[in-house]
């Protein structure tokens, strides 16, 4: 249909064009043929008026000529003098031509006295119509003689054309339209036919190859139908080629994002979508898919490349390196996680300077002593025995350190899934204990106890995180206060921790759960610490998909809350 539509506006359009320009030059020169035909009936008229003599008359029997001429005519006919008064007007009475204001201004007049004649078309405020004026200077005693005709015959005339060239234009164009379709419709309908099959590999659809009359247009479908079969016989193979690929991209751990020159998705493997957070087709616009905003920056970025380039990237709290990649006009992007190579290193990194700087007090203080020592073998026996106490306090304190770092190395490096629960524990009787250990180190400032049914958490986890949180709270505020609560229910374990004080400040509340950190706003400064207790119990809590946290309590000091998880 739209061959069709095509094919008879071309040829209708043209066509119309030109009746539209004869019709309108016709409907032109007609207006003019009877304007000029009025206007020489308007002369003629003159001069029969002129020629019977009627204005040599005595004024009575002038006026009644004047206006029965104006009745059967119609015309307005008017008498001027030359200077501009208005001795009679066939359109006013006899009584009211004295009050007519002065024509000597009127354009037809002013020509009249000029050049013998005037023509002038306007409308009359005393007919209240358009008018068109003839006035001539007469012979005699210097008047002029002007003489009006109603444009109603022009209008008039004008309208009935109107009327004769629409119909006819109509007419013309109903025959034109019933020619030029049929016309159409035998020259389309072998294009059409040959359309629909094209439009039909285009979409995808199997085409129906159709029998043609015509030997041409026959072997044109022919061609057709040979090329369309090798074609998708070519299409099959690439698909499944191409879906044997992307089935080997999905596979890749790294994201793989191939675009074309403006920006849009060629290919993109799950991993990438999974990366950006968002899901990505072919022909995609990468930045109209992406929402995340370091996703956008990311993406904005990437696109702002004109050569090759590596790049390491933090996206959504994973560090990628992004190698971008330029091949015969399209951008290969591929996102690779160093998260766990970056922590490493980090990690390493941190560990070997925390490790060197905590090991260098207590090392230097025994190797001071130590060498104190053997350059004075006449020391004597009670200075020998101070120094001695130096060197064992160092080692101890050596010895704690690097247990310390064993074991959070041991937790850092396991999951829940290494854990082994062992037997139930008996919060009441392990209270006991607590408070028999801890009653020869500062009874009675601490504050022991247990309710609840018997929890099934390693024997070594839960001593590490009583004793680690212990010991924190000694070391940090003293022994004035502190206050130990152990409960259980429904499979979960909570232990609190208080203190007296000083309130940990906001700032310091995430970071004493690193390793090696410490607090300086410490009360007990005879305490020492290595930094690492804190950081065992966040994971210990880790282990049993639990957590802890900080906050201050009323009596202004520290509370820490240990929720876990008990394991089946």
């Amino acid at each position: 249909m739209k061959i069709y539509i095509r094919l008879f506006s071309f040829i209708i359009i043209p066509v119309m064009c030109v009746t539209l320009l004869m019709f309108f030059t016709y409907q032109k020169q007609l207006l003019e043929n009877a304007e000029n035909e009025l206007v020489h009936e308007l002369k003629n008229k003159w001069e029969i008026i002129n020629a019977a003599g009627v204005l040599n008359l005595p004024p009575h029997e002038a006026r009644g000529k004047i206006e029965a001429i104006s009745r059967s005519a119609p015309l307005r006919i008017t008498v001027i003098s030359p200077d501009g008064v208005v001795i009679d007007d066939s359109y006013i009475s006899a009584d009211s031509v004295p009050e007519i204001e002065n024509h000597k201004s009127r354009p037809e007049i002013q020509s009249a006295f000029k050049k013998g004649e005037g023509m002038e078309v306007r409308f009359s405020a005393t007919t209240g119509q358009r008018m068109m004026y003839y006035a001539r200077e007469l012979k005699e005693g210097g008047n002029v003689l002007r003489i009006a005709y109603p444009m109603l015959y022009v209008e008039s005339l004008k309208k009935q054309m109107k009327e004769q060239a629409y119909a006819t234009f109509f007419g013309l164009f109903a025959v034109l339209f019933a020619v030029l379709w049929f016309i159409s419709l035998r020259v389309s309908r072998p294009v059409v036919k040959i359309s629909r099959i094209v439009e039909d590999i285009e979409s995808g659809r199997p085409p129906v190859f159709p029998v043609f009359k015509s030997r041409l247009m026959d072997k044109v479908a022919g061609l057709i139908y040979r090329t369309y079969n090798a074609l998708e016989k070519q299409k099959h193979i690439l698909e499944a080629e191409k879906k044997q690929l992307n089935g080997l991209v999905d596979l890749l751990e790294e994201g793989i994002i191939k675009l074309d020159k403006n920006g849009r998705v060629e290919l993109a493997n799950r991993r990438a979508e999974k990366i950006l957070g968002c899901s990505i087709h072919v022909g995609d616009d990468i930045l109209e898919r992406v929402t995340d905003k370091d996703s956008i920056v990311l993406s904005k970025e990437i696109l702002s490349y004109e050569a090759d380039s590596t790049k390491v990237y933090e996206l959504q709290n994973t560090v990628y390196e992004i190698y971008v990649r330029f091949m015969e006009g399209s951008r290969i992007i591929v996102l690779t996680d160093i998260t766990g190579s970056e922590r490493y290193s980090t990690y390493k990194s941190e560990l070997i300077t925390n490790i060197s700087h905590e090991l260098k007090t207590p090392l230097a203080l025994v190797m001071g002593y130590a060498e104190t020592l053997i350059e004075h073998p006449g020391m004597k026996p009670e200075d020998r025995e101070k120094f001695l106490g130096k060197v064992y306090k160092g080692t101890t304190q050596l010895n704690q350190i690097i247990n310390d770092v064993i074991e959070l190395h041991r937790y850092e490096s396991s999951s829940a899934d290494d854990m082994e629960a062992g037997e139930e524990n008996d919060l009441a009787e392990y209270a006991e204990e607590l408070k028999d250990y801890y009653s020869d180190k500062f009874a009675p400032g601490i504050r022991i106890s247990a309710e609840g049914t018997p929890v099934r958490i390693n024997r070594a986890h839960l001593s590490s995180l009583v004793n680690n949180l212990v010991e924190n709270a000694i070391a940090y505020s003293g022994k004035d206060f502190i206050e130990v609560r152990m409960t259980s229910s429904d499979g979960e374990f909570n232990l609190d921790v208080d203190d007296g004080g000083p309130v940990i400040p906001v700032e310091e509340r995430e970071r004493i759960f690193e390793r090696f950190y410490t607090v300086s706003k410490s009360r007990n400064k005879n305490i020492s610490s290595t930094g690492l207790g804190l950081s065992i119990v966040k994971h210990i809590c880790r282990l049993y998909r639990g957590s802890i946290t900080l906050e201050p309590n009323t009596r202004g000091g520290n509370s820490f809350r240990v929720r876990i998880i008990q394991p089946d």
